[in-house]
């Protein structure tokens, strides 16, 4: 079989890459013998860099294979229940700046005539097209698992630490708090997985709300409304001011509860309340130098 050296030039294969990328996901995120980012920046890009550049093969190829396995190796990390909170933060953390390192490498190319290593028309690493692919295969599987009411939640959990740090799923945002708020079915039992999407980006869905429309350009019926939403009178798809403001009222709705849930939503408003206060301070200080 082949195997990969980050200081040699052997190819892996796609039988080969799985193995390889979970050795590589579990000694990075290993809190007994950390391997820094940069060094695991240099081992998951070698190989991938190495199937493209050094030993030519084409992008739909061996280099779709290795890239498949490698976002499965980081996603089945990501999606793994951990022991404590504080672990699980640690991990969605730390393999969200891995992967916006990779996405930071910028396209991958060789010579001559520095051809672009593209798969369905996005480059390789600057769009993580199968990474990307693979986010959205595993929303259906996580919504739909057996255990979907622990998985789901640490899906989008990880979906949000990518989002805040510039690895963009904020449409799965739109779904999954749909899903939640906007919905009579299945309604509160998304909660958990809604909630951290207003614990890591608060900030990022206030600002795409306050740009009316924000994600209109997808196409319809990824950004739609709920049926609720719609019963209380709002009109437009996407990110606005009024969506948000309907999940606010929501979830300070559920908040009243004395149950777990209102506890959940809680959380959720308190973070919602802190970014709309942050937009407003920020609003009165450029007001104040203008």
């Amino acid at each position: 079989m082949n195997t990969y050296n980050p200081d040699g030039n052997k190819l892996l294969d796609y039988e080969t890459a799985f193995p390889y990328y979970t050795a590589l996901v579990r000694e990075y995120l290993s809190v007994d013998q950390e391997l820094p980012l940069e060094r695991a920046v240099t081992k998951f890009v070698g190989p991938i860099r190495s199937a493209f550049v050094d030993h030519r093969r084409p992008a739909e190829d061996d280099v779709e294979g290795i890239l498949w396995q490698a976002a499965r190796a980081v996603l089945q990390a990501a999606c793994a229940p951990r022991d404590s909170p504080a672990a699980l933060d640690r991990v969605h953390g730390r393999l969200a700046f891995l992967m916006k390192a990779v996405k930071d490498q910028g396209d991958l190319v060789r010579e001559p005539g520095q051809e672009q290593c593209r798969l369905w028309g996005w480059a390789v690493f600057t769009d993580l097209p199968v990474f990307s692919a693979e986010m959205r295969e595993e929303f259906d599987r996580a919504a739909f698992a057996p255990d979907a009411a622990v998985r789901f939640p640490l899906y989008n959990a990880f979906a949000a630490r990518l989002t805040a740090i510039g690895v963009d799923f904020a449409l799965y945002a739109i779904w999954t708090i749909r899903d939640c708020l906007e919905e009579e079915s299945p309604g509160l039992e998304t909660l958990p997985a809604a909630v951290p999407w207003f614990v890591h980006c608060s900030g990022l869905l206030h600002s795409l709300a306050r740009r009316s429309g924000a994600l209109l350009d997808y196409s319809a019926p990824k950004a739609d409304l709920g049926a609720l939403a719609v019963q209380h009178g709002l009109t437009i798809g996407g990110f606005t001011i009024e969506r948000w403001e309907f999940w606010r009222s929501r979830l300070e709705e559920i908040a009243a509860g004395s149950d777990s849930a209102g506890d959940v939503a809680a959380v959720a408003v308190r973070h919602m309340r802190s970014a709309a206060d942050g937009w407003a301070e920020s609003s009165r200080q450029s007001g104040r130098h203008q």
